[in-house]
């Protein structure tokens, strides 16, 4: 017997969100990406997205009531060469385009070394 087979019942009610808390989440992470994309500076750059981490695998632990949890996205771009010797330039214009945006400007933001939290 494989473990494949028993994926969708393996720690029902703490492995995997409830199908109302996926299509939140992909809500919200479509409300984020059009937000970018719409962005005069890098709107033009973006080529797409895709689930990353746990919310890819269908491995997003249940939050505690009432807590957060962490889902993970990429935002595929098209390369700059400007922007070559120095990576990070990415992650600092999303940041960017974010603040801008008249609803995520005023959410606290952080960047970290390979995304920016909303």
């Amino acid at each position: 017997m494989q473990l494949a087979d028993h994926f969708d019942v393996l720690l029902k009610d703490t492995v995997n969100l409830s199908q109302f808390k996926l299509e939140t989440l992909e809500t919200r992470v479509d409300a984020i990406y059009a937000a970018i994309a719409a962005d005069a500076t890098i709107g033009a750059m973006i080529l797409g997205k895709t689930p990353q981490g746990s919310w890819a695998h269908r491995t997003i632990i249940q939050p505690q009531k009432g807590k957060e949890f962490d889902a993970d996205f990429m935002l595929d771009m098209e390369e700059n060469p400007d922007w070559s010797t120095s990576p990070k330039t990415y992650i600092d214009e999303v940041y960017y385009a974010l603040k801008r945006h008249p609803k995520y400007g005023q959410m606290p933001l952080a960047r970290k070394c390979r995304c920016v939290r909303v």
